[in-house]
């Protein structure tokens, strides 16, 4: 599984990087066979005044169904990728059991 993580608007962190890609693949582990690649985009959307500004975008490409992707909004950046990595396994997985209950009872 290739994880792709960018910043926009902020300046790149390692250590955010490598968390957010450590997540990606701990979360998404069980479910890695169904995976092709994720794409991440860390933005901070009201640059210098602060708030609920810190925005992780994450798409998800499958390899037999259409793009999943997810976004979560916070102050903290680390948290708004928890969020969303979160968000995203979880869709991945209700994705995954649809597609198996629909194979059985075909």
């Amino acid at each position: 599984m290739k994880v792709d993580v960018r910043f926009v608007g902020l300046d790149a962190s390692e250590s955010l990087r490598d968390y957010t890609v450590r997540l990606v693949e701990r979360k998404l582990n069980r479910l890695a066979s169904y995976v092709h690649s994720v794409s991440v985009r860390i933005h901070d959307i009201n640059g210098p005044r602060g708030g609920l500004d810190k925005q992780c975008s994450v798409t998800l490409r499958g390899r037999s169904f259409e793009p999943l992707s997810v976004r979560s909004i916070d102050s903290d950046a680390y948290a708004a990728v928890g969020a969303a990595t979160h968000r995203l396994a979880h869709t991945l997985r209700r994705r995954v059991d649809e597609r198996q209950t629909r194979r059985l009872s075909a």
